[in-house]
């Protein structure tokens, strides 16, 4: 039967290790005429990190949003230490002891990282009384050094790199003690030496008891943190299996796809050899200094660092986002130094930014609106938009991009992450661009859609259009660019020409600030 929620609790839950501490029966949600989970079952224990796989749309995030209160199930029931819920409110999870951390943070830039933490939960020294700054700073500053952060919690968080952001929202989360913490996607915009960090914070929720809903596609983490990993499809748990050293990468895609076959896209050819994009001596605020380096026509170029190495600011300085201190910037042989990402786009260099949610899609607009919006002007006749041109023209380019949608007039945000990257992309080259600047345009999309993905970029070298690529993600960074700039404390430290695997340690020893090629098999930080 459904209870009431309880207050809650703040103190660390220490229940025996591997103790059953949820499980959901039986658990459907649909959305309209789509299916988003179908009779999903789902098993979590206590100190276990319960790793959950699967493509965009299989239901993954619906499940773990609907453990967490923030969805109610059509059907099913959610059992917590014994008590039956049939739907649960997000106060009631808390109570509860179930927490959760979404792929989109919740943090507001403008407070300070102690506001955040208690934010909703704010100190008082009694019911009569004003608010305990001091007591919170000083939980907070605790806090802070468990999850292995250094900052001061007086720091805005506006001003603090997207991986410590991460931490603190996990901080956040784990304040309380709570029995169950939910993470969606927590490291997709996280580069391989912030996962160190993201893992070790795992580890320690693992060490306090807690049960850890661990929402991934990244299949590496299953083998670095996992102690459980299930795998979903169509909306269902398909197979969960314990993991250990003898589970391999082919069996966790074979669980994931339900093939055996792996596919993998080559990098296209360059079939010129001339130079489109010419930075020299490019210094953004104190972020990056004399950054020089050249993107050729139909070449794509990534620049691959560590978060704050000056990656984003050379970036978004490119596309107007940030003004430049220093530098000469040509396109196509021509002065470039444009005022705004939309005087970037006038010129035919187009921009797709980092967050979907913040500066990507416009989430209550429908999938015209969100392909079309650079190019107004292209649908327009005598000043007034042809909107049934418009229409056609979108549906052309919705089937083209292979998005997977009921309507051309339903919102972008009923779509999966991966189908709304793919519009945000197909929104940038509407306009035949001749540049494409990129930041981690596949994060937090499944490996099928990240092929998808990948197939699209193709078309770019084909249209002779060329990319510059920040991505966190260095085996895909090797894959598809046709040559990589590393940077490490905001300057170039080496390029790399068709870069393979084998380059690898290189690349890693370049952003960590240990450029010693001589000697590969050094440990690397």
């Amino acid at each position: 039967m459904s209870v009431l929620s309880t207050a809650t609790t703040e103190t660390e839950v220490r229940l025996p290790a591997g103790s059953s501490v949820l499980s959901a029966h039986r658990i459907s949600k649909s959305f309209g005429t789509t299916i988003a989970l179908r009779n999903a079952n789902l098993e979590l224990r206590a100190g276990n990190v319960h790793i959950l796989l699967g493509e965009n749309g299989a239901g993954r995030s619906t499940l773990g949003k609907i453990i967490s209160g923030l969805l109610r199930p059509d059907e099913g029931e959610i059992v917590i230490d014994g008590v039956v819920w049939r739907g649960l409110s997000v106060r009631a999870a808390r109570s509860a002891g179930v927490e959760i951390v979404l792929q989109e943070l919740s943090l507001i830039p403008q407070l300070s990282v102690q506001a955040n933490l208690f934010l909703g939960h704010e100190r008082a020294r009694s019911m009569m009384s004003p608010i305990s700054r001091a007591r919170e700073s000083r939980e907070a500053a605790v806090l802070l050094r468990r999850f292995g952060l250094t900052c001061e919690p007086s720091t805005l968080v506006s001003q603090l790199p997207m991986a410590e952001r991460q931490l603190v929202e996990i901080a956040k989360a784990a304040r309380g003690g709570p029995k169950i913490i939910v993470m969606d996607e927590p490291s997709s915009r996280l580069t391989q030496r912030e996962k160190k960090a993201l893992f070790a914070t795992v580890r320690t929720l693992r060490e306090a008891g807690t049960a850890v809903l661990y929402i991934t596609h990244h299949l590496n983490e299953v083998n670095e943190i996992g102690d459980q990993v299930s795998a979903m499809r169509g909306g269902q748990i398909v197979e969960t299996v314990d993991v250990s050293d003898a589970l391999s990468e082919r069996e966790l895609l074979r669980m994931l796809t339900g093939r055996d076959a792996v596919v993998t896209r080559p990098r296209p050819a360059l079939t010129r050899d001339e130079p489109l994009l010419e930075v020299k001596n490019l210094s953004v605020g104190n972020a990056c200094r004399d950054v020089t380096f050249s993107v050729g026509r139909g070449e794509m170029v990534g620049l691959y660092g560590v978060v704050g190495c000056g990656r984003e600011e050379v970036a978004r300085a490119l596309v107007g986002a940030v003004r430049r201190r220093s530098g000469e910037v040509t396109l196509d042989g021509r002065d470039f130094r444009p005022s705004s990402p939309a005087a970037a786009s006038a010129v035919a260099v187009t921009y797709i930014p980092p967050d979907r949610k913040e500066g990507g899609a416009f989430a209550p607009l429908d999938l015209v609106a969100n392909l079309t919006l650079n190019n107004l002007v292209g649908y327009a006749r005598f000043g007034v938009i042809d909107h049934r041109r418009e229409r056609r023209t979108a549906r052309e380019t919705l089937q083209r991009l292979t998005v997977r949608f009921q309507s051309e007039r339903q919102a972008i945000s009923r779509l999966s992450g991966g189908n709304q990257q793919k519009i945000l992309f197909g929104r940038s080259i509407d306009r035949s661009p001749i540049l494409v600047v990129m930041e981690d345009p596949t994060a937090g999309i499944d490996a099928g859609a990240k092929q998808e993905l990948y197939r699209l970029f193709e078309e770019l070298n084909v249209r002779d259009i060329s990319a510059l690529l920040i991505s966190s993600d260095l085996d895909e960074t090797i894959a598809i660019c046709h040559r990589i700039y590393t940077l490490f404390n905001g300057r170039i430290v080496a390029s790399y020409r068709n870069p393979t695997p084998d380059d690898r340690h290189a690349i890693l020893a370049d952003v960590l600030g240990r450029a010693n090629h001589a000697n590969p098999d050094a440990p690397l930080a």
